[in-house]
């Protein structure tokens, strides 16, 4: 039988459920922007396209390559790391 998460053990959930697939949405977006898995490898330089293609979200080491090849902030592609864009915190 499950316990049942508290309501603030269920707002942390959803919260790195948000975070994890706002990554994942970023992460085949910058994919889509370079022009492919094979594109953006090329890119990149020293990373092959199955790696790139496998990829759920952009890995530590390669996000500030990544953000100067398609222009997608480092705060989207990695919120995690990087925090949140000031202006949407400022917004709060």
């Amino acid at each position: 039988m499950k316990a049942r998460l508290s309501s603030k053990d269920m707002l942390a959930e959803s919260r790195k459920i948000c975070l994890q697939t706002g990554m994942e949405y970023f992460c085949t977006l910058a994919k889509q922007t370079a022009g492919g898995p094979v594109a953006l490898a090329k890119a990149i330089g020293n990373v092959s396209p199955q790696a790139v293609s496998q990829w759920k979200r952009v890995p530590a080491g390669r996000v500030l390559q990544v953000e100067r090849i398609v222009s997608i902030s480092r705060h989207d592609l990695r919120p995690d790391i990087y925090g949140h864009h000031s202006s949407e915190l400022e917004a709060e």
